[in-house]
C-alpha cells in the first residue's frame, strides 16, 4: 500500500475533479414549480461517483434554508 504524503495542506483536493450539472433551470407559474437537472460527477480522494437524476421531487428544509436535490448515486 503506497502512502501519499505532501509537505502542502490540501494536496488531496488539489487532485480532485467535480462536474456540476451542465444545466440547471427553473420554471414557476401560478401552479406551481417545474426543475430540469442534468448529470454530475466527481473523483475526490480516489473515489469516482456519479450523480443521476431522479424523478423524485426537490424539498425545502426551512431550517437549513436550501432545497436540496434528490439524485440516484453509484461510487465506484
Amino acid at each position: 500500500m503506497r502512502t501519499l504524503r505532501s509537505m502542502n495542506a490540501g494536496f488531496d483536493a488539489a487532485e480532485s475533479n467535480v462536474e456540476l450539472p451542465a444545466k440547471c433551470s427553473l420554471k414557476f407559474s401560478a401552479l406551481g414549480g417545474q426543475l430540469k437537472r442534468h448529470g454530475a460527477a466527481s473523483k475526490l480522494f480516489g473515489c469516482e461517483t456519479e450523480f443521476d437524476p431522479t424523478n423524485k421531487a426537490p424539498v425545502w428544509f426551512a431550517g437549513i434554508g436550501q432545497i436540496l436535490v434528490p439524485y440516484d448515486v453509484r461510487s465506484y
